[in-house]
């Protein structure tokens, strides 16, 4: 927890290290739009062929805001000669690709091929290709575009992407690398993010071969005249996938809606209306099969999905509401929406489902196990809850057996929890050391007379989280693989089962006997309390109650009639209608804001925290409930005070009233309170929090309590100038025996504007200190004291090894100074492949000019050798050309724009002196940045660079340093 909390308050990003081989494992598009900050549409503007670099422009923003116009990408080598050459081939203007990043990593689809480049400044360099990303997607731009904002928008699309067998994988491999993999078209939404889940449902998630245009118009025409059943239903379902490019079908589908069977005539209904949204005949044939019990759920789907179009459906619909079967309610709710939005029927019904009205309130039945047994020598306790918790010997493998009854007539589906406990390793909810488990086999039997129970056949199963490669789905399948949950330990976690055909009993209900074997070959991975849970519903993946809170929720403002009712089951007995409840309320602001902030002084204390927590997900919409909040902080209950001080943290400068509030808890003797107190006090801003540094600076110097010290010292630079007098409990700080204390002193040293003279050599001496992170710190801080610069020349390294290497944190090779070869001075640095760089050191704005005044400089020296390979390179960036400031001797492998100074690697220490401004200015510019770039073989080795007026000026300090 200590060390979450300080990443995130001194925004430490750490980004993705570049990846060295392919991404091999299948991703779903799901899965990368979720997992990128930002999606961006791009063109091509212009092409450098020779040097491989396209430059784009952004068309539009689909996830996130990118913050340039231009995105200039260079493309290397990569691990094959065919990688550059098809992005080169395909890389014309006018071109668009797809980019997805986060942070400094990306992704870059280009239709039919994928690359992968990470950020280095302005440029973004292609590390090389990805073509096992087509199993992601394979197609046009366009098409990519379109499905990412659908998938945004919450729906469920189909895509284009290369087929994947797990049996031919190193043909299917070829394939992919030489562009010739054939297609298929899989489903893909903001919830399928398991690709290998979807290669075991294969039939549920792949829709057909291909990615089908026009071309298979005529195919599947004649399909539709076919005796088989099942090829006329497929050729409906493709055609109204295929779009209006199949207008071709429309008479043929007209006829369709003949059909003998009710599921054809249902799905050429749809795809008449899906090719010609004008069609006059498809939303009636849809109305006729709402008739169909058996398919009135899904034709209701249908018709929303069908949006505006289907509107001659809505008095349907709305009869629909009032159908005995609670999943056709909630559908024909959602479908209102989608036809209507905001439609005040659909509200209505919601706001009754909410209640539990029309039989919304069944739901799952915890059931009590009996005769419970474990196959070795671990203890089975039941517990008050009836779940089951697992002591005693832990051995390599364990099976459970126990017994359970239940009063329902059938069941459509189990629910097994494994609970977190903190009498577990780790606090669970397995038994290894870690807190994981792996369950290998789930079985439940319902015993016959007379004739040999067998367990209870699986259609699939869903969880809440599965470890990867270690998904829920691999029990359903009995693979003998397992599901696992790593590395959500300490967690609770869900696992449904649905059996083929529901388990029938009769009027005195069901027994059922029940398997849990974890026989894994990870020794010790049983599960270490787990609950059993059954349902009859129609639907049991829907929990009607909570699914109609959150569609209330999407409708937001419009459905504020709701509120009473969602303030209503704050406290009720299902956690998922409760998190349902909040999110909505939080959704209906600001509407709902001052029901949630009288809310707030609600007698009961699970009431209480729900409205901070709705409150809290209003965001800035609800800083009006900022007085409630400032008298909630004061209560007695701290679980409330907790979380208001989480919301105030979220509030930063809107919490400024809270200040005197925070700065009285920083007395109390309550060490949770005192540390959330600074938390709050470090964000929330405003000349209230000043009376707080006296305190905070006791703190800093006397706690014994080492967090307490670390948030003090940070409070204390959040608060700036305001704070100066605790510059030398600050700098006393610096020398603390807990690393955090050091580095939040140090951070605030700088913060505070405290006497430049008396912090550099507090910042010289950290560079010291064993810990990395302090160590860059302190160099930031120095080059914040502003040391460098002002004269005929300025020192860009000699002997400052230990500022230097702090300064140059981006890291592709190793770096150490070296004491024993080196130009001048006491030490070189040594480089290893393929280098060391920061586009913008601490301190670095050093003016090049053509008449370089005092304080400006025109000219570089720098000593350079190079240990094996074929050359050496040293960078600078600057204001006006980022990287592009080379010099460069032997050959340029990575080839990269660059001055040659010498056509030979130098094996012996050279020095080069350079005229900065007429190499790359010809116009002043600030140098700010710089990379040492060995490029390859064993090292480079790097000394003696300074900036100077003139050269004469350079002359007298390299004579200086060689003791002429």
């Amino acid at each position: 927890m200590r060390k979450s909390w300080l990443l995130a308050v001194l925004g430490v990003f750490f980004a993705a290290a570049y990846s060295r081989a392919y991404v091999e494992i299948p991703y779903t598009l799901g899965r990368v739009v979720n997992e990128s900050s930002n999606i961006v549409l791009m063109k091509v503007e212009k092409v450098n062929k020779e040097r491989r670099l396209i430059y784009y422009t952004k068309v539009a923003d689909l996830k996130g805001k990118h913050p340039a116009d231009v995105i200039k990408h260079n493309i290397s080598d990569g691990f094959n000669p065919r990688e550059p050459k098809f992005i080169m081939d395909w890389a014309e203007p006018g071109k668009t690709a797809v980019f997805f990043y986060n942070g400094g990593a990306s992704e870059t689809c280009i239709g039919d091929y994928w690359y992968q480049a990470y950020s280095n400044g302005e440029w973004w360099g292609m590390s090389h290709a990805e073509p096992f990303m087509c199993w992601t997607f394979s197609g046009k731009t366009d098409k990519l575009k379109t499905v990412v904002t659908d998938m945004l928008a919450g729906k469920e699309v189909v895509v284009p992407c290369a087929q994947s067998d797990p049996t031919k994988v190193d043909a299917i491999k070829k394939m992919l690398h030489e562009k010739k993999a054939p297609l298929w078209r899989m489903k893909a939404s903001l919830k399928i993010t398991d690709y290998e889940a979807c290669l075991r449902e294969k039939n549920k998630f792949v829709v057909g071969l291909g990615a089908l245009g026009p071309e298979a118009v005529p195919a599947f025409i004649d399909d539709l005249k076919k005796d088989d059943s099942g090829t006329r239903l497929k050729a409906a379902v493709e055609l109204g996938q295929i779009g209006e490019d199949a207008k071709e079908a429309l008479p043929a589908l007209e006829g369709s809606l003949k059909d003998k069977d009710a599921e054809v005539r249902m799905r050429a209904a749809e795809a008449l209306v899906r090719i010609d949204p004008k069609n006059a005949t498809g939303v009636p044939a849809l109305i006729e099969s709402l008739k169909d019990e058996r398919l009135r759920v899904p034709t209701i789907d249908i018709l929303g999905s069908l949006g505006e179009p289907a509107k001659p459906a809505v008095p349907n619909l709305v009869a629909a509401l009032q159908d005995q079967r609670v999943p056709v309610q909630i559908r024909s709710a959602a479908a209102l929406l989608q036809i209507e939005k905001n439609s005040d029927d659909a509200i209505k019904a919601l706001i009754r489902l909410v209640d539990g009205a029309s039989g919304a309130k069944a739901g799952w039945t915890v059931l009590e196990p009996t005769d419970l047994k474990a196959t070795s020598a671990a203890t089975l306790t039941k517990q008050e809850d009836n779940s089951v918790l697992v002591g005693g010997e832990t051995p390599a493998k364990d099976t459970y057996t126990f017994v359970l009854k239940t009063d329902r007539k059938a069941i459509t589906a189990v629910k097994l929890e494994a609970l977190a406990d903190p009498k577990l390793p780790a606090g669970g909810p397995g038994r290894a050391g870690n807190g994981n488990f792996v369950l290998t086999r789930f079985a439940v039997t319902k015993p016959t007379e007379g004739a040999e129970a067998k367990p209870i056949k699986w259609a699939g199963a869903t969880a809440n989280f599965g470890q990867q490669g270690f998904d829920v789905g691999n029990v359903a399948a009995e693979n003998g693989t397992g599901w696992a949950v790593a590395p959500e330990f300490g967690k609770n976690h869900t696992a449904i089962f649905t059996p083929e055909a529901p388990i029938a009993g009769n009027d005195q209900g069901l027994t059922l006997h029940v398997r849990i074997e974890c026989e894994s070959p990870h020794g010790q991975h049983q599960i270490g309390r787990f609950r059993i849970s059954v349902t009859d519903a129609e639907d049991p993946m829907l929990n009607p109650r909570t699914r109609a809170a959150e569609m209330l929720g999407a409708v937001g403002a419009p459905a504020k009639s709701a509120i009473t009712n969602l303030m209503a089951v704050l406290t009720d007995a299902d956690p998922s209608l409760r998190a349902a409840s909040t999110t909505a309320l939080s959704q209906m602001a600001p509407d709902s804001i001052p029901v949630l902030a009288a809310a707030l002084k609600d007698p009961k204390v699970p009431v209480r925290l729900a409205a901070i927590d709705a409150l809290a997900q209003a965001g800035g919409q609800a800083v009006p409930a900022m007085p409630a909040l400032i008298e909630a902080w004061k209560e007695n209950d701290k679980s409330v005070r907790l979380r208001v001080g989480d919301l105030l943290v979220r509030f930063e400068g809107a919490a400024a009233p809270a200040a005197p509030a925070l700065v009285a808890s920083l007395n109390e003797e309550d060490r949770d309170i005192r540390l959330k107190a600074c938390d709050v006090l470090g964000r929330c801003g405003g000349a209230g929090r000043a009376p707080a540094v006296p305190v905070l600076m006791e703190f800093v110097a006397k706690s014994p309590d080492r967090d307490l010290r670390a948030r003090s010292a940070w409070v204390l630079g959040q608060l700036g100038a305001e704070a100066k007098a605790a510059s030398e409990t600050l700098i006393e700080a610096v020398k603390d025996k807990e690393r955090d204390v050091r580095l939040l002193s140090l951070i605030a040293l700088s913060q505070i504007g405290g006497d430049p003279k008396a912090i550099a050599p507090v910042a010289l001496k950290a560079l010291e200190d064993p810990d990395k992170e302090i160590r860059i710190r302190a160099a930031d801080v120095y080059g914040k004291t502003k040391p460098y610069g002002g004269g005929e020349t300025v020192e860009l390294f000699e002997d400052n090894h230990n500022l230097l290497l702090a300064q140059l944190t981006a890291e592709d090779g190793p770096a150490a100074a070296e004491m024993n070869d080196k130009f001048s001075g006491t030490a070189s640095i040594k480089i290893q492949p393929s280098q060391r760089y920061n586009p913008h050191i601490s301190g670095w704005a050093f003016p090049i000019a053509e008449k370089p005044e005092l304080g400006q400089y025109r000219y570089i020296r720098f000593a350079w050798k190079k240990a094996g390979g074929n050359g050496i390179m040293l960078q600078l960036h600057t204001n006006t050309r980022g990287w592009e400031n080379r010099y460069c001797a032997g050959k340029n492998s990575v080839g990269w724009n660059a001055l040659s100074v010498d056509d030979k690697s130098p094996g012996e220490w050279t020095v080069v002196t350079r005229d900065l401004f007429k190499d790359f200015g010809n116009a002043p510019f600030l140098l700010h940045g710089m990379a040492l770039t060995p490029m390859d073989g064993t090292a480079g080795y790097f000394d003696h660079i300074y900036l100077g007026r003139s050269i004469e000026e350079l002359d007298k300090i390299t004579d200086a340093k060689k003791n002429k």
